[in-house]
């Protein structure tokens, strides 16, 4: 797609735009006035393991505490999440010069222990917010934003 003259146009350097959240995230190759959508990953609800155990601790009608027996089903999706986002950042090209890091706060320490060494050292801006699945015209506003 053709980037829009008032955005960055990614002119000197090969750029890796990522934009990820807890469970998704989307890839972008921006170069010469160019941006493309590399791949999409997007990590559904588990299928039901059979391995679901609730329990409680009560006395004299009170409840003392509770838990359950499995792993927590958001650690289960993140994991998932962050072992696609990985396999899929390995296979990324490797003429890549510069990598944008697009992420909500909270994501972006796990977001980046899934980087590459390649790609670290290659990062140059990071912002801050959820913008999986906007359009990449508000995508590259944003990233005009943070670089002015």
């Amino acid at each position: 797609m053709q980037i829009s003259e008032n955005l960055p146009q990614f002119k000197d350097k090969k750029t890796l735009i990522i934009v990820a959240s807890t469970q998704s995230a989307d890839l972008y190759s921006a170069f010469a006035g160019e941006i493309e959508q590399i791949v999409e990953i997007r990590t559904e609800k588990l299928d039901d393991d059979g391995q679901k155990g609730h329990f409680e601790r009560r006395s004299k009608g009170q409840t003392l505490g509770s838990g359950g027996v499995e792993k927590d089903e958001h650690a289960k999706l993140k994991d998932r999440f962050n072992n696609d986002l990985k396999a899929t950042l390995k296979g990324v090209s490797a003429d890549i010069e510069a990598v944008i890091l697009l992420s909500s706060p909270q994501d972006k320490p796990t977001t980046k222990e899934q980087l590459p060494a390649r790609f670290e050292k290659q990062l140059t801006v990071e912002i801050d917010g959820n913008y999986v699945g906007e359009h990449p015209n508000k995508i590259l506003a944003h990233i005009q934003k943070a670089q002015d």
